[in-house]
């Protein structure tokens, strides 16, 4: 039996998107009309570039004969950038050929153009509405599986709504669609790093954060009685050895523990949550993992796998004492 709540999802996030893709559709329609009386329009293709929340759509064409002499073909629409390029030499032509007026107005101008070359015309358009694209696609982490040496993380990625889509472009994709996994790793920190390093580095937080003269001198001698009762921890600088620590988890250095198979790519991982309040740097919680697929209305459903290097991610901790 279908779940109730999530036909009632589905049913609104279908109609947030129907209309942005209807009013989207219609800026489509105006440009080619726009074009048709000086271009031969060969092919078009509409993509969205997900992060920049922009819509790409680009036109393949040529000059009709005979249009040259016009001088410059002006129009109208809302596009965030305009752009023209040659095929054959791929050549920018953006700066000879654009011009950007008021209320929209676009001037493509003809002089640095000829008859026998093939152009692309690349307008973008900024989309509207911010949850656009979690209207679009289902985005799924439905398994964590641990192993002895490494953790993986299944990933899936779907479109909606094809058939609505297929109706409304004749070519469709979505470009670079963003997939965070928060990779825990305070698990394996917490087994490699000494109890009492650990528990200096607390003493140290809590001293910092202390604001009464009295409190802040009895953390100080607790701290001093912690270490000479650890000999490990002699002549160890313990800022040092966190800043150490810090290094791991710069991206640098965290994407060598990572690892992205299949429909998707890696791109980048940011510092989650931390232990200790700032401004004291200590080790995070997670590293947030950002890896990225496309889709099409022909692939409209992409999977693929995360796996965290659990066994050299311990041996670097390691090295860092």
């Amino acid at each position: 039996m279908a779940n109730v709540s999530n036909i009632g999802l589905a049913a609104e996030a279908k109609a947030l998107a129907t209309p942005i893709i209807r009013k989207l559709m219609s800026y489509g329609s105006k440009m080619l009309a726009d074009l048709k009386n000086e271009f031969i329009i060969e092919d078009q293709e509409i993509s969205f570039l997900c992060p920049e929340n922009i819509q790409k759509w680009s036109i393949y064409c040529a000059i009709k004969k005979g249009a040259l002499f016009a001088g410059y073909k002006r129009f109208s629409v809302p596009a965030q950038t305009v752009s023209i390029r040659s095929i054959l030499p791929l050549h920018d032509l953006t700066n000879q050929a654009i011009e950007r007026g008021n209320n929209n107005e676009i001037k493509i101008l003809f002089k640095p153009l000829k008859e026998d070359q093939h152009y692309v015309i690349d307008f973008e358009f900024e989309i509207p509405e911010q949850r656009f694209l979690d209207a679009l696609v289902y985005r799924n982490k439905l398994r964590e599986t641990p192993y002895e040496d490494r953790t993986e993380f299944w990933m899936c990625a779907q479109l909606k709504f094809v058939e609505l889509l297929k109706q409304s472009y004749s070519a469709f994709r979505l470009e670079d669609i963003d997939f965070n996994v928060n990779v825990a790793v305070h698990q394996e920190i917490k087994a490699k790093i000494p109890s009492e390093f650990q528990r200096d580095v607390e003493l140290i937080v809590k001293w910092m954060k202390a604001l009464n003269p009295e409190e802040k001198q009895r953390l100080s001698r607790q701290h001093l009685l912690h270490r000479r009762g650890h000999p490990s921890l002699k002549n160890k600088d313990t800022l040092e050895l966190l800043d150490r620590l810090q290094d791991i988890f710069t991206p640098k250095i965290f994407r060598g523990f990572i690892d992205v198979k299949k429909d998707f790519h890696y791109h980048d991982c940011l510092r989650g949550l931390d232990f200790y309040a700032l401004p004291f740097p200590t080790w995070p919680k997670f590293m947030q993992v950002v890896s990225r697929t496309s889709l099409t209305c022909d692939r409209p459903a992409a999977e693929g796998t995360l796996i965290f290097n659990t066994s050299n991610f311990k041996k670097e901790v390691e090295k860092a004492f």
